[in-house]
């Protein structure tokens, strides 16, 4: 017995570097989640939740709280492992960066509390947590299954989330922390940006624009909390693109692609998800909207003593979560949303005058001004703390531009104002249409391609997404059809209706010579008569994202 300690301390020491008894850690408070069988995923959506399959699963411990901060320190004390030093975790004008950017675990744009869900980690590092923790206790802590993990989530309930449908998504505030009005006021305050016609945000307040200290809201039935929102959580799987051969006991299923692992919805930054919902991420992949959770397997015992840490820790974050709910109790309420917004377009429509009615009269009000220059793509700020009712903007888009103001006070901001659009001038065919004179679409990144001069020069579509634009022609001619677009992936298949007469899919794949994230223009319809009057050409995207430029409607040789 003694030779076999002896081995036992061996192995740990190159993992912790210090003397076993004195090394600390957290053993996290848990919640027994019984026994039983679901259907897991879901065939009415993507194809990543397909098939729904009946699983069966033994009972097992899941952690009360995702793995806070505070925890994950004694780790990073003991070990020294080496944490990534970038991570996707900035807020600007555009939202969340896609970009990475300097931050870690301990030095990011959201963390203000260790008692918040550790984020800008990754997979390895999750797992890396999980193999000490496990090694100190001498329990097995692990990752949750992805089966487990939805079996959490659900907690014995059919509905879209644990507590019901919620189909408005007014009352998810109690239990989760998702893009709600915290996080728009925020947006829009600090960075000037605005989740509406992006991702979207619900009609109700959790009072957390980022993260949230866990345990803040309602717990599931199962007793667990946070389990839809505050972070995406990273489970043990590997990536496989169905269920097809997927595991029914429950285990996790560890073929397919391991350098990619599963993790499941929600986070602050996003809409409240069923609970089928999944994505994957590369193992070294960070951002500021990951986590995990731990899970404990049990076997047959019915016993579980709860360890003195788990109780100091518990303590501590009781003591947290009281001044978080202070805080948030002595927050202002937010202004009302200015009224009657009016536009006036100069003669020579280079200038945009704004006005609006005053919120209350009252002197600490401020406004700011935002602009879309497309249908359904996102707000960006061009005004800021105006203490007057009115503006004028001198840089419009020559095409398309919507416009709303928000009052603000030294904390909030109101919602929006009622939207209002310039109108937009007729393009007659033959011609060129921009991205920014298209008629309507769904949601939209813009974003500069091209050294037009103007304050768009093309739009992001994404896979099933869609742009509609209207057109006029003169005379009966014959026509062709041609996009300029830069395809992210090695083909391009796009479905096109033209009116209601034609409804066709071109697809191509993308030469080395046009290479990937490079513009090139394509032919989408060879050959096509329109009488005079006005006309509709819609397209959209089958296979992956692109960005389009523009499309021509050319007489036909």
């Amino acid at each position: 017995m003694r030779y076999y300690s002896i081995i036992l301390l061996l192995i740990i020491a190159p993992l912790t570097d210090k003397p076993l008894a004195k090394t600390k850690f957290v053993e996290p408070p848990m919640v027994r989640i019984p026994a039983g069988d679901y259907v897991m995923g879901h065939n009415s959506m993507g194809g990543h939740t397909k098939p729904a399959h009946k699983v069966t699963i033994p009972s097992f411990l899941a952690g009360k709280y995702e793995v806070t901060e505070y925890e994950f320190k004694h780790f990073i004390d003991a070990t020294d492992y080496q944490m990534p030093q970038e991570c996707m975790h900035k807020f600007t004008s555009e939202l969340l960066s896609r970009e990475k950017s300097t931050g870690n675990w301990r030095d990011n744009q959201y963390s203000n509390s260790e008692f918040q869900p550790v984020v800008c980690i990754n997979w390895n590092a999750a797992k890396a947590y999980t193999q000490w923790l496990s090694e100190l206790s001498s329990k097995n802590y692990r990752l949750l299954s992805e089966a487990e993990w939805e079996y959490l989530a659900r907690a014995g309930k059919k509905e879209r989330f644990a507590f019901g449908d919620d189909p408005n998504q007014t009352d998810i505030c109690e239990y989760e922390n998702i893009a709600d009005i915290s996080l728009e006021q925020v947006a829009k305050r600090r960075f000037g940006a605005s989740l509406v016609n992006y991702l979207g945000h619900v009609n109700c307040d959790d009072h957390a624009p980022f993260t949230s200290i866990v345990g803040m809201y309602q717990p599931n039935p199962f007793g667990a909390y946070d389990v839809q929102g505050n972070v995406h959580e990273y489970v043990e799987d590997c990536k496989n693109p169905n269920y097809i051969g997927a595991p029914k006991d429950g285990s996790a299923w560890l073929t397919g692609q391991c350098n990619m692992r599963v993790k499941r919805y929600g986070s602050w930054y996003w809409l409240g998800r069923r609970a089928a919902r999944r994505t994957f991420s590369h193992v070294s992949f960070s951002s500021g909207f990951d986590g995990f959770r731990l899970a404990l397997s049990i076997g047959k015992s019915k016993r579980y003593r709860i360890p003195k840490s788990t109780k100091q820790f518990e303590k501590r974050l009781q003591k947290e979560q009281d001044q978080e709910r202070l805080r948030r109790e002595k927050l202002a309420a937010a202004p009302t949303a200015p009224n009657n917004l009016r536009l006036l377009v100069s003669d020579d429509k280079k200038s945009v005058a704004l006005t609006w009615d005053s919120v209350n009269n009252d002197h600490q009000i401020t406004y700011d001004v935002y602009r879309t220059n497309l249908p359904k793509s996102r707000f960006k700020r061009i005004a800021q703390d105006l203490k007057i009712t009115n503006f004028i903007d001198y840089a419009p888009s020559k095409n398309h531009n919507t416009y709303a103001v928000t009052a603000s006070n030294f904390e909030r901001s109101s919602f929006f104002s009622q939207t209002k659009s310039t109108p937009t001038e007729p393009v007659w065919a033959p011609a060129i249409i921009e991205t920014e004179a298209a008629f309507d679409a769904s949601s939209l990144i813009s974003m500069k391609v091209g050294d037009t001069g103007d304050n768009l020069a093309g739009m992001f579509l994404a896979e099933r997404g869609w742009v509609t634009f209207v057109f006029n022609v003169r005379e009966e001619k014959e026509f062709k059809l041609t996009a300029k677009v830069k395809q992210l992936r090695k083909q391009l298949k796009v479905q096109i209706k033209l009116n209601d007469q034609i409804n066709r899919i071109y697809q191509t794949k993308i030469s080395d010579k046009e290479g990937l994230s490079k513009f090139s223009e394509h032919t989408l319809l060879e050959k096509f008569t329109l009488k005079p009057g006005m006309h509709q050409v819609r397209l959209e995207p089958l296979i992956g994202g692109w960005i389009l430029d523009w499309i021509e409607i050319a007489e036909a040789n």
